[in-house]
């Protein structure tokens, strides 16, 4: 894993009955098959390094908080879409007019365009560590 644990397995075995840790922990190394075909296959089971599960825990949460966020600011900017829509109808309805004055339409451009901007700014400007947790080092 680029992020992850470097020592995954604490111990190998061809057979399950060769590994000598909880049988919650055993699981087959899928790693060393990827790409070769099915014929191919080595069935080769290890032991899993339990502290790799926080780590790899602790980067998968990371990822969805990042989509959760995402889909929050999405959400609230579509709610107030829909309010504002519904503002111009009963306005439309009330006054009989099919164009509204354009008045506040550069201060929405403006403030469009500062924000803009502003995520331009944050997201290539400056450079960050990658996401996830620190890989953990074994003696």
């Amino acid at each position: 894993m680029e992020n992850g644990c470097p020592l995954k397995y604490l111990s190998y075995a061809a057979t399950l009955e060769d590994l000598t840790c909880p049988k919650g922990e055993v699981s087959r190394i899928w790693e060393d098959n990827l790409n070769l075909l099915v014929q191919d296959h080595d069935d080769m089971y290890g032991c899993v390094n339990q502290d790799c599960c926080t780590q790899v825990q602790a980067l998968i949460a990371g990822r969805f908080n990042v989509v959760t966020v995402g889909c929050i600011v999405i959400m609230v900017y579509l709610l107030l879409f829909i309010v504002n829509q519904q503002y111009m109808l009963k306005v439309i309805q009330k006054y009989q007019i099919r164009f509204l004055d354009h008045n506040g339409d550069l201060g929405n451009l403006f403030f469009t365009l500062i924000f803009v901007g502003l995520y331009a700014f944050v997201k290539y400007g400056q450079t960050y560590p990658l996401l996830g947790p620190p890989i953990a080092e074994f003696q």
